[in-house]
C-alpha cells in the first residue's frame, strides 16, 4: 500500500513539472512553407517570392488578404522574367526633344506633406528611366523610354496624366491620354502621341496597372 501511495505521489509530482514546463519541450510546430502562406502562387514562383525581401512578402501578404486573386497576379508578373524587347530605333535627326522627365521614387513637397504615399506604394518605388518626348515637323510626336526598367505587372499601360505626382487611381482620374501597353518592364521604347495633343496639359507619364489599380512609376516632365 505504501509503494502505491509513493507511486501516486511520483506520478502527481511528474504532472506538476510537465504542466509548468510544456512551453520548453513541446514539439515546435512546423513552419508555414509558401505553398501554405500563397497557395495562389504556381510551384515554380513558390522559391522566388522567399527570396523577395522581407518586408516585400509581408505587403504583398497583406495584400493577399484583401484581394487574393489580384495579390497572386501581381507576384506572379514580378517574378516572371520578361519576354526579351527588339526595340524600334526612331530616326530622330529631324525631331528635336521638346521635353523630358525621370521615373524616381515620389518625394512630396513641403506643402503637400497632408498627401500619403498609397500602402502599396514600397512594392513599385523603383522606377527608374529617362523620359523624352520628340517632335517631328510634320506634328508627329513620340514618348521613348530610355534605361528604363520597372517592376512588371499584370497590365501596364502608359499614360500621359495632369497632376505632377498623381498617387492613387482617383487622382489619376479620367485627366489622362492612354498611349498604350508597356512594350516591357526593361529597355528602351517608343510610343507616339497624338499629333493634336496639347503636351502643356500634361504634367507626368505615369506606368499604370489596370489589374490592380496601383501606380507603378511617375514620371514628372517639363
Amino acid at each position: 500500500m505504501g509503494n502505491l501511495r509513493v507511486i501516486a505521489i511520483m506520478i502527481g509530482f511528474l504532472l506538476i513539472v510537465a504542466v509548468f514546463t510544456y512551453p520548453t519541450w513541446r514539439p515546435r510546430p512546423v513552419a508555414e512553407n509558401t505553398e501554405d502562406i500563397f497557395p495562389e502562387l504556381s510551384e515554380d514562383l513558390r522559391d522566388g517570392f522567399t527570396s523577395l525581401p522581407q518586408d516585400i512578402q509581408e505587403i504583398y501578404l497583406t495584400l493577399r488578404g484583401e484581394n487574393g486573386r489580384i495579390a497572386a497576379a501581381l507576384v506572379t508578373a514580378r517574378l516572371t522574367p520578361p519576354e526579351r524587347l527588339i526595340e524600334d530605333l526612331p530616326d530622330i535627326s529631324n525631331a528635336p526633344q521638346i521635353a523630358g522627365g525621370i521615373f524616381a521614387p515620389i518625394v512630396l513637397p513641403a506643402d503637400e506633406v497632408d498627401r500619403e504615399l498609397p500602402p502599396y506604394y514600397p512594392l513599385y518605388a523603383n522606377a527608374l528611366g529617362d523620359v523624352k518626348i520628340y517632335r517631328y515637323p510634320d506634328e508627329r510626336k513620340i514618348l521613348r523610354l530610355e534605361n528604363f526598367s520597372i517592376v512588371n505587372g499584370p497590365n501596364l499601360r502608359v499614360y500621359l496624366a495632369v497632376l505632377t505626382n498623381p498617387l492613387n487611381t482617383e487622382e489619376l482620374g479620367n485627366t489622362y491620354i492612354d498611349l498604350g501597353a508597356l512594350k516591357s518592364n526593361s529597355g528602351n521604347q517608343n510610343y507616339d502621341i497624338p499629333r493634336e495633343l496639347n503636351l502643356g496639359d500634361y504634367a507626368s507619364v505615369v506606368i499604370y496597372d489596370l489589374v490592380s489599380g496601383h501606380l507603378f512609376g511617375v514620371a514628372r516632365i517639363g
